[in-house]
């Protein structure tokens, strides 16, 4: 999510999101003629010992915003 949206003081994290985006896009780009498939995850909230750290408001604020409305699970993104 740090890629496509802003907040107050996420700089650092949301440059390295953003950026991790680009280069996926880059990659998918360059190796596209090979047949090769290059893919990102932006899931949104998932529950993760850092986003545990946050404030119960934070978290449930964070979990709102998700299509879901709830955090996902790290094994929903896990692929075949």
């Amino acid at each position: 999510v740090g890629a496509f949206l802003f907040s107050t003081y996420t700089s650092m994290y949301a440059s390295a999101k953003a950026g991790l985006l680009q280069y996926t896009r880059s990659m998918a780009t360059e190796f596209a003629p090979d047949g090769i498939r290059v893919n990102a995850l932006a899931p949104g909230t998932v529950d993760t010992d850092m986003v545990r750290a946050n404030p119960p408001e934070a978290q449930e604020r964070m979990a709102g915003a998700a299509l879901l409305r709830r955090a996902a699970h790290p094994d929903e993104l896990v692929g075949p």
